[in-house]
């Protein structure tokens, strides 16, 4: 399901990156919103390696997807920040 659910996320992301070029939309930076952006780029990737090592000791594959997700998280936190820089 984790899987699933991170290509129903890619494919999101692709078509509103598509659609924001054809129609020629820049993104509109707020205070809030780069917070927030800063923070998932700090605790992301610290909240997955908690998570892979926790699916390590518990063996599970289940939590391990999860880790990814918050992984994928930090990876769109950086990309974000990066487009509106």
């Amino acid at each position: 399901m984790a899987g699933v659910l991170l290509y129903i996320l890619a494919t999101f992301i692709g078509f509103a990156s598509i659609a924001a070029f054809a129609y020629g939309s820049r993104p509109e930076p707020s205070a809030l919103g780069m917070g927030i952006t800063v923070a998932a780029l700090v605790v992301m990737p610290l909240l997955a390696w908690l998570k892979r090592k926790a699916a390590h000791a518990v063996d599970s594959c289940t939590l391990a997807a999860d880790a990814v997700q918050s992984a994928t998280c930090a990876y769109l936190a950086a990309l974000t920040l990066l487009d509106l820089a």
